[in-house]
């Protein structure tokens, strides 16, 4: 599930799918990793990876979409094969 997410994370800031040279590719599944773990980590940030919980009438939930789409040590393995949208 990890992978799948940091999948699609990745492919939504490079801008050409096919095609790719052996060091774009290399790169390409790096970065999926690095962000695999990285989003692991931002679910567990939460109290026990809970996204909300309630207690009598207070109710306290985790906005997890705002967080940047990819981590700056994510980018990192893609900066250099010229796959980034500009916009990143």
């Amino acid at each position: 599930r990890e992978l799948e997410r940091a999948t699609w994370d990745i492919f939504n800031v490079i801008n050409k799918l096919d095609g790719l040279t052996q060091f774009q590719e290399n790169a390409v599944k790096m970065a999926i990793c690095a962000q695999a773990d990285v989003n692991k980590t931002n679910n567990n940030a939460g109290i026990n990876g809970l996204a909300s919980f309630s207690l009598g009438d207070m109710s306290i939930s985790i906005d997890n979409t705002k967080k940047a789409r990819i981590d700056a040590s994510v980018r990192r393995y893609l900066l250099n094969t010229n796959l980034l949208n500009r916009c990143v």
